[in-house]
């Protein structure tokens, strides 16, 4: 608890690292004296207790959850609650900085537990469920390997579904932590198909509770965030009527942390970019936001989004930021296939217009970039649906009035024959024909390779529609 009174704020302090002292000295903590230092020791550092300080009594607890976790049975052991106060209270330790290495074995010791207590259904406590899936989230977040946390995701999953109904117990902080928690496995590689079920059971719930239909309703700032942060990142898996729905009963002001605007912000120009209508109130809000976020900014983290804001919200820029210019396998496979293909074709590499994040591949006489978009910029690989922040990407170029190609990985890959990219090279020498009209570019007649050389933009304004990733082909 966070405490206004600072003399009470010292003492408590004071008290706390003499117990913390205390804690490091102790060796035979039973199991739940083991789960409750550890929960208390993650709450802690999450309301501000310096992680350094809490190093020694975590190294000391460590070898005692080990133990637990190895010695725990059906008949004994660490409870339910036990087991997901650990998880949680680690994963809070993580987040914060500590080292993961330090508490992975741990982790491993305490998932057969999770899995176990999942596939028995003796219990079902909304609490436990929500944590769990926010920890090993929170967990594979900071480079626990999602590969060992598979199974315990996979078995926690049913009860999601199972426990997205009003009468079940889901509160709102369980509703946003459980998306947020979906949102950070699939970014990180866990199936959609895995999820979706879970996904669409909770969606209608936050409805309700928005709209207080139930007596549980009213989420809290932060989940808010959270909330449509994740919404966002779901992309065109989730329709713009649905986030319309959502947006309709949240209300937005000043009671939002610096964090929860930054969030907030990028939330809301993928709902831009996905054509979901907002109030000129939110747009409003959404500009004040913006000019008191680019005034606290002291770093490079935010400037892409400021410069995609200042965009869509039609208003001043005020960052220039610096972008990594790393050449990935497939866009190395993808040029060379390009060049092949029209070999006098100019070009240039991350390249970046309205210090917007660059494009993969520029061809300025056309004003028409190609993003080559590899498995991460889609939310289901099946598919190909896009991720919220892939769409803001491409759509923020659009409307710059700069046309842009995304290849699908697959068809990079694919493309053993010439014909799984044939799409895309009729799209270029449609554009390339545009600006040499007198002049035939088919790539295979060699006596016209020279029109590529013009650097004239095209003069045609026209909002064609290019095929994209979730297209037929």
């Amino acid at each position: 608890v966070r405490i206004d009174d600072r003399d009470l704020a010292e003492d408590i302090e004071t008290l706390t690292k003499a117990l913390l002292s205390k804690v490091a000295k102790v060796r035979n903590f039973d199991s739940q004296g083991v789960a409750n230092v550890l929960w208390a020791l993650g709450r802690l550092v999450d309301n501000g207790l310096n992680q350094e300080e809490t190093t020694d009594a975590v190294m000391a607890l460590l070898p005692q959850v080990v133990h637990e976790a190895q010695e725990t049975s059906p008949q004994a052991g660490l409870t339910s609650q036990g087991v997901a106060n650990l998880i949680w209270g680690l994963a809070k330790l993580v987040g914060n900085g500590l080292n993961l290495k330090l508490v992975n074995d741990a982790v491993m010791e305490l998932l057969p537990l999770v899995i176990q207590d999942a596939n028995s259904h003796t219990e079902f406590v909304p609490q436990y469920v929500s944590n769990l899936l926010w920890a090993l989230a929170k967990l594979v977040e900071n480079g626990f390997s999602l590969e060992q946390a598979n199974k315990a995701v996979t078995a926690l999953l049913p009860l999601v579904a199972q426990g997205a109904s009003p009468q079940a117990g889901f509160i709102p902080q369980h509703i946003s932590n459980l998306l947020w928690a979906l949102a950070k496995l699939v970014e990180y590689g866990f199936g959609l198909e895995q999820v979706n079920e879970s996904l669409t059971a909770l969606l209608p719930q936050v409805v309700q509770m928005a709209q207080g239909a139930n007596h549980q309703a009213g989420f809290k700032p932060q989940e808010i965030a959270n909330l449509l942060w994740s919404i966002a990142f779901f992309g065109e898996c989730i329709k713009p009527q649905t986030i319309e729905n959502v947006l309709t009963y949240f209300s937005f002001g000043e009671q939002y942390s610096v964090a929860d605007q930054n969030q907030l912000l990028w939330s809301f120009m993928v709902f831009m970019a996905r054509g979901v209508s907002m109030s000129d109130q939110l747009v409003l809000l959404m500009k004040s936001w913006y000019h008191v976020l680019v005034q606290q900014e002291l770093d490079n983290q935010f400037a892409p989004l400021f410069s995609i804001a200042s965009i869509w919200l039609d208003v001043k820029p005020c960052f220039s930021p610096r972008y990594g210019t790393q050449c990935s396998n497939l866009e190395i496979d993808f040029k060379a296939k390009l060049t092949k293909q029209f070999p006098d074709i100019q070009f240039s590499e991350e390249y970046s217009c309205a210090n917007l994040p660059p494009l993969d591949l520029f061809i300025d006489g056309l004003q028409l970039g190609i993003e080559v978009q590899g498995p991460h910029h889609f939310i289901d690989q099946n598919s190909l649906l896009r991720t919220g922040r892939t769409i803001l990407k491409v759509e923020t170029y659009k409307k710059i009035k700069i046309k842009v190609i995304e290849v699908p990985y697959s068809d990079v890959d694919n493309d053993l024959d010439g014909k799984q990219l044939s799409w895309a090279w009729d799209i270029l020498s449609k554009e390339l024909n545009a600006i040499q009209p007198s002049q035939s570019l088919n790539p295979d007649d060699d006596s016209n390779h020279a029109a590529n050389e013009s650097q004239d933009e095209s003069g045609d304004d026209s909002e064609e529609e290019y095929k994209t990733a979730d297209e037929d082909h």
